[in-house]
């Protein structure tokens, strides 16, 4: 359940991450439409149709920097509320096991032993679980410490990632403008060419900005999936350690009560 969630978090994220930015990308070509068609108006008015345009395209920027901004906040959130979750059913469960451990060790105590060595490896067998538990757990503490370590690491390598992407798409499209405006010295040809190659410009920054921050969701999904297993695996040793620890523990203790006179086991 938990990595289903994360799987639907991480989908949430990049239908923003790309969506979001590209908003501003989207307009760009489209909100000089006007500009581009307009092929005779004189050089003031088609300066003044450049700064307008520009002025959009930066206002276009700021609302897709805002919607990125609020997604990876939500996104922070969810995660954070997933782990403290955790932590609690965790806190939950250990709790509720260690009452019912000690609630059994008191009514066996109350019944009494026959003899005092079979008292001595009953507090053994004790000993033994009770270093078995402690061990688990810490070695589980530690496994999810460092799950949390890698995707923290992950998540801050993907963010720098589409950060860059848009920082390249935006130089990339500013660039274009800068040539674009020239335009308006030119001829009617001259102004039709600088027109396509103004689209064209930002069409490639689009398709490289989309390609990057794919592959930078694929790495982050790619490195994810190795610590998940690295995790399971870890968990995996760790409760079967747990376990032969406890036959261990368990396996000594009836062969103390099997050198006990019979009288004496119970």
């Amino acid at each position: 359940m938990m990595n289903k969630t994360f799987a639907q978090i991480a989908t949430l994220a990049l239908a923003f991450s790309v969506v979001a930015p590209s908003t501003a990308l989207a307009m760009e070509p489209s909100i000089t439409t006007s500009a581009l068609t307009n092929q005779g108006v004189n050089g003031a008015k088609c300066d003044l149709r450049s700064q307008q345009s520009l002025l959009k395209i930066e206002q276009a920027r700021v609302t897709s920097d805002a919607k990125l901004i609020r997604v990876r906040a939500d996104y922070d959130a969810k995660l954070q509320g997933i782990r403290s979750n955790t932590d609690s059913r965790l806190l939950r469960n250990w709790t509720e096991r260690d009452s019912t451990r000690e609630h059994q060790r008191t009514e066996r105590d109350l019944a009494g032993y026959k003899s005092d060595a079979l008292k001595s490896a009953v507090a053994t067998y004790r000993a033994a679980v009770d270093a078995a538990i402690k061990v688990r757990r810490d070695s589980v503490e530690a496994t999810r410490k460092s799950f949390q370590t890698t995707q923290d690491a992950a998540l801050k390598t993907r963010r720098t990632a589409v950060d860059a992407a848009i920082a390249t798409r935006k130089a990339s499209v500013d660039a274009a403008f800068a040539t674009w405006k020239t335009r308006c010295a030119g001829t009617s040809d001259e102004i039709k060419s600088a027109n396509q190659a103004f689209r064209d410009a930002v069409a490639a920054a689009r398709s490289t900005y989309k390609t990057s921050v794919a592959a930078a969701f694929n790495a982050y999904n790619a490195s994810m999936k190795t610590a998940r297993n690295t995790r399971d695996a870890a968990v995996k040793a760790t409760n079967d350690t747990f376990k032969t620890s406890l036959k261990t523990a368990w396996d000594a203790l009836k062969a103390a009560k099997a050198a006990l006179p019979p009288a004496t086991t119970k």
